[in-house]
């Protein structure tokens, strides 16, 4: 949420500030770093009463606030909020902050903590970042801070921001096994960080900030001549050796390249309103951006998409970007919501050994009563299906990972009603926070829950992009089967194989005579596959 248009700083000074601790104890209801936070929020998991967590982020553009709920073990964003301060923007060249910008920030933090109301302080971390390093004295804001939030604000290294950013990132972006390259610019400074699963194994800080390129942008005399300055400049940044390291992972196609916060995402919503694919940046299109600004008779412009509060410092984060992608020679960079305070976030919740998928599925599990050994059951008679026609169907370990997520959570529609729940079970998904899964996963999951039974999900499974339409047909009709053959009370199940363009299931004569109902269920299958567009038709062998 942007600074209200019509807001003034309160000219007053900051909140006095509490007194100094005793002995070198924390003030009361303060959190100790590296200390559990405390036995409410250690104990929360699966059924456990929801606990609230905040993290603030005193950036050098923007102050930032999050408020996540542990809710079933899991941290799930409440809200997100951002007050435009431009900290960096009054640094002055003493490296002291200028009584407005104190002012803002201030005023900003006492708007932070109106919202973050009854939150045990125990419960809320805040930082501050390159600005705050970069002042001679940090002293009176961090006391302001202290008075105003109700908890010490940790000045973090550059090194530490990029962590908590690879952090943040990764914990809202699906599973991957490839490394990760994240990137964060922000007012004053870039972090980069680069690593698999959650934690990286290089991290740096560069003196690339968005706000005093935009400086030197409107200080050029007109656009074009302000961009040059200002990109020969972030170029001269790029240059700094301690990239070095990152040029074979940044241009290496295995490598994925994210970037998240305010001037990605501010990029990201500009593409988007010019109708470009918003989440997958490229440097031809950030170079289109330039050639549109340096044509504007002046700068700062307002953009369809950008928000107004961002019009004086898009310009230099738009020449910071491209001068850190030629440098680094990716082809395209994708766009995360999990920033710093996501990582601040995860700093107070032990990282659990389930993979987030894992997690998630357990949260949804929970959530809405799914019976645990019904699902682990169905998702092992998916798995034995599977396993008997994956090389025939041309599937792949990845497509059997998807077929047993969505046995394991295909019927969660009954927490609505029994009546049509594969209808009730797909609306569900559709509005659920799926963390740990790509875009075209969720899609396929949704289908799948949607076709596990009745009506073939055909509207679903065509909304798919082309090439995923028979994958997400051969597992909807594997999921089908599943659930009919889990109803019944025998083992083995019936023996299943492709042979000559058919999906041969045989049951044998005496399982048909033991299941009458079931046969049923498989015979008119197998005249709803024959007319199916991606699927083998299904035989049913009774000898």
């Amino acid at each position: 949420m942007a600074r209200d248009k019509d807001f003034k700083p309160d000219p007053v000074r900051p909140d006095p500030v509490r007194p100094d601790p005793v002995d070198g104890d924390p003030v009361d209801g303060d959190p100790v770093d590296g200390d559990p936070v405390d036995e409410e929020l250690a104990a929360s998991g699966p059924g456990a009463p929801p606990v609230h967590l905040a993290a603030v982020d005193l950036g050098s553009n923007t102050f930032h606030l999050l408020v996540a709920r542990i809710d079933q073990g899991e941290p799930r964003a409440v809200e997100r909020l951002k007050f435009r301060v431009g900290l960096a923007a009054g640094l002055l060249g003493d490296g002291t902050l200028d009584p407005q910008h104190f002012a803002l920030a201030c005023d900003a933090m006492r708007r932070i903590a109106d919202r973050m109301g009854g939150i045990p302080r125990a419960h809320v971390r805040a930082v501050g970042t390159s600005t705050l390093r970069s002042m001679r004295d940090p002293g009176p804001l961090l006391d302001a801070a202290a008075g105003i939030l109700g908890v010490p604000v940790r000045i973090v290294s550059g090194e530490e921001e990029a962590e908590l950013i690879f952090a943040g990132a990764t914990d809202t972006l699906p599973e991957t096994r490839r490394d990760r390259l994240v990137i964060d610019i922000g007012g004053g400074s870039t972090e980069l960080a680069l690593g698999s699963g959650h934690r990286p194994r290089s991290c740096l800080s560069l003196a690339l900030g968005c706000v005093p390129l935009s400086r030197r942008v409107l200080a050029g005399g007109s656009p074009r001549v302000g961009l040059a300055d200002a990109l020969a400049r972030a170029r001269e940044l790029c240059r700094d050796t301690r990239l070095d390291g990152l040029l074979e992972s940044g241009s290496d196609p295995g490598i994925e390249v994210v970037g998240t916060s305010g001037t990605i995402e501010s990029l990201r919503d500009v593409q988007r309103a010019r109708g470009v694919d918003a989440d997958l940046l490229t440097l031809a299109g950030l170079r289109e951006l330039y050639e549109l600004l340096a044509a504007a008779p002046v700068l700062p412009m307002a953009l369809p998409g950008l928000d107004p509060d961002r019009e004086d410092v898009f310009p230099g984060g738009l020449v910071a970007m491209i001068a850190l992608w030629e440098r680094l020679g990716f082809d395209h960079l994708h766009w995360a919501e999990g920033a710093l305070q996501d990582g601040l976030i995860r700093e107070m919740i032990p990282l659990p050994e389930e993979g987030l998928r894992a997690r998630t599925l357990a949260a949804l599990k929970a959530r809405f009563s799914v019976d645990l050994q019904h699902a682990e059951d169905l998702s092992r008679v998916a798995a034995a299906l599977f396993d008997g026609c994956v090389d025939a169907l041309q599937l792949n370990p990845e497509h059997g990972e998807l077929l047993a997520a969505a046995a394991s959570v295909h019927d969660v529609g009954l927490a609505v009603a029994a009546a049509h729940h594969e209808r009730h079970g797909a609306w569900l998904l559709r509005n659920a926070e799926l963390r740990g899964f790509t875009v075209d996963e969720r899609l396929m999951l949704i289908a799948l829950v949607r076709g596990h039974r009745g009506a073939w999900p055909a509207i679903a499974i065509n909304a798919l992009t082309v090439p995923l339409r028979p994958v997400c047909a051969r597992l909807c009709m594997l999921l089908r089967l599943t659930v009919i053959l889990k109803r019944a009370a025998s083992e083995p199940l019936p023996e299943v194989a492709v042979r000559q363009g058919q999906l041969e299931l045989r049951p044998g004569r005496a399982w048909c005579e033991e299941h009458p109902f079931l046969t049923e269920a498989l015979d008119r299958e197998a005249a709803l596959l024959a007319v199916t567009p991606y699927v083998p038709p299904l035989v049913i062998r009774r000898f």
